[in-house]
């Protein structure tokens, strides 16, 4: 078989790299091809995966008129690097799924926000023959597609069985395991991102002071200009050490959808601030039926940091996390197994 993988974060390329990797030992042919974002070109290159880069100017997009142009400016250098090529499936999380459609190819297509969250993704969806997404994501006019599964999408590359934090990493970096809060703002710069709030630098201050009253140091991982009084609190880091950075964190806050998914999943108590809580069925799932993380919207600066402060605090922390943590992953799924075996029969079925 030929396989197209087509990927535009680096959340993604860690889900895919183990399907990617058996699908290699198997014989079958793949191709990857992303856009450059963030560390995504670094880590594909320390992992070894040969890759084309159809974005290395980045995509971002500033209003709806640009995010429009720069999904047709997509979908034609795509079209430029298949033309020619026979795929048996194509693998995606972006607009792959409409090349897929035009090429008359089986496209699988993987996510896990709700459509009524993110009704811009409806014609990506339209165009993806199977959509791989948790059980509890929800789907609208497109859940006869759906391959749902219980679980996340996360485990693929966070499971203990595949991944294990190494307390080393941590101690080059001069940190001390659990002996620290990891904090990450992000730039909420993506479309679906328009018009929402996250940590601003005067909450990232309260935040500083809290994590230090409580006797913990701060490691702050940001993607924009701080203040000065916290610069020296930042963490620049190989890609390849951010989770085991994570992992071994007494405790995680921000504002990165991501991050606070990825702590939650290693047993890492997480806090979230932004527009987004109460929205997004995997996170309130992991909240609500876990308790592996804590939401909180803008607006509700003294909860959060209330919170912050009652959980380094207790002594019993680190315990009942485990816990929870332990429930959470027997009642979960490889997704790396489910899809492989759907790209095998996807691709046997065309």
């Amino acid at each position: 078989m030929r396989i197209l993988f087509f990927f535009v974060h680096p959340g993604a390329f860690h889900v895919l790299k183990k399907t990617i990797r058996t699908l290699k030992s198997a014989g079958e042919i793949v191709d990857v091809a992303i856009i450059n974002k963030d560390v995504l070109p670094e880590l594909l290159r320390e992992n070894g995966i040969e890759f084309t880069d159809i974005f290395p100017e980045g995509r971002r997009s500033r209003n709806l008129f640009e995010a429009g142009f720069n999904l047709l400016k997509t979908v034609w250098r795509l079209h430029k690097l298949i033309r020619g090529k026979h795929y048996d499936c194509m693998v995606t999380d972006d607009c792959l799924s409409i090349n897929g459609r035009l090429s008359h190819t089986p496209c699988l297509f993987l996510i896990d926000d709700d459509l009524d969250v993110v009704p811009e993704i409806a014609p990506l969806l339209m165009c993806a023959d199977r959509i791989v997404a948790p059980q509890v994501t929800r789907l609208g006019r497109f859940e006869h597609k759906k391959i749902g599964f219980p679980g996340y999408k996360e485990l693929s590359y966070l499971h203990p069985d595949v991944f294990a934090p190494d307390a080393d990493v941590v101690r080059r970096y001069g940190l001390t395991p659990k002996k620290y809060v990891f904090v990450r703002t992000v730039g909420l710069t993506a479309t679906h991102d328009r018009n929402k709030h996250g940590i601003d630098d005067h909450f990232l201050l309260r935040i500083s002071d809290c994590v230090r009253r409580c006797g913990f140091q701060l490691v702050l991982s940001s993607e924009r200009k701080l203040p000065k009084e916290l610069e020296t609190s930042r963490i620049h880091f190989a890609a390849a050490d951010g989770l085991h950075l994570l992992g071994h964190a007494a405790l995680f806050a921000g504002d990165s959808q991501t991050m606070t998914s990825e702590a939650a999943l290693l047993g890492v108590p997480a806090l979230r601030y932004n527009d987004f809580v109460g929205k997004i069925s995997v996170m309130d799932e992991k909240e609500t039926k876990y308790g592996l993380s804590f939401g909180y919207l803008p607006g509700n600066e003294d909860a959060f940091l209330e919170k912050l402060e009652t959980l380094l605090n207790d002594p019993n922390r680190e315990v009942e996390w485990k816990k929870r943590y332990q429930k959470m992953l027997e009642e979960s799924v490889d997704i790396s197994e489910l899809l492989f075996r759907q790209i095998k029969r996807i691709s046997m079925n065309k």
